[in-house]
């Protein structure tokens, strides 16, 4: 395919560029409104600062692109129609750098992240970096029960058993466990039964 642009701005407007390939050019600051662009392959260009208003980037291969600072809105499957009943292809990010990128508004159902560094990821104000590491470093559940001596030096009828995280303190429903000169045991077992409220929070602990 022999080039026809070669340097310069330009302006197309109206253009029909099925299966076009765009290889070692600089489009900084470009503008992209109501574009097919499906199909098409990139490599080696700047985009940096570029829009893109309802496009088609279906299929579409960028390849060792800079798209730093630029705005994708109303991207889909197929320009200028009902999102809502487009079949969506799936857009594939592989080695990308998207620090300090904006996502708002947009369709991520199905999406899958792996092997992403994920430092500072907020998703609708909440760090998902932080709650996964809180994930994996949750402690564990226990179940205890216990009985008590009463100051005539009997033992009190036996406690129902709770959840209690290892290490804790207190309980899931948070009742303090007795000081332990006034344990005369505590078990899984000793409990007359499951503490209904500790049971309710274990369900989304």
């Amino acid at each position: 395919m022999k080039s026809t642009i070669y340097s310069g701005q330009h302006v197309a407007h109206q253009c029909s560029m099925p299966e076009s390939s765009f290889d070692d050019v600089n489009l900084f600051k470009s503008t992209f409104n109501n574009v097919n662009l499906a199909e098409n392959h990139y490599s080696n260009i700047n985009l940096a600062n570029s829009t893109f208003y309802d496009v088609n980037l279906s299929k579409s291969v960028f390849n060792l692109v800079n798209l730093s600072g630029a705005k994708f809105t109303h991207i889909g499957t197929s320009s200028s129609v009902d999102f809502n009943e487009a079949k969506v292809d799936p857009v594939i990010f592989e080695d990308a750098d998207l620090t300090g990128s904006r996502f708002s508004a947009v369709n991520f159902t199905n999406a899958q992240f792996s092997h992403c560094v994920i430092d500072g990821l907020i998703i609708n104000g909440v760090d998902i970096a932080a709650l996964m590491k809180g994930e994996t470093q949750k402690p564990a559940l226990k179940k205890i029960g216990w009985l008590t001596h009463n100051d005539t030096g009997s033992v009190n009828k036996i406690s129902k058993n709770h959840f209690m995280p290892e290490g804790a303190e207190k309980t899931l429903c948070g009742v303090e466990i007795p000081a332990k000169d006034a344990v005369a045991q505590m078990s899984s077992e000793t409990g007359s039964g499951v503490c209904k409220r500790c049971a309710n929070i274990k369900k989304s602990y």
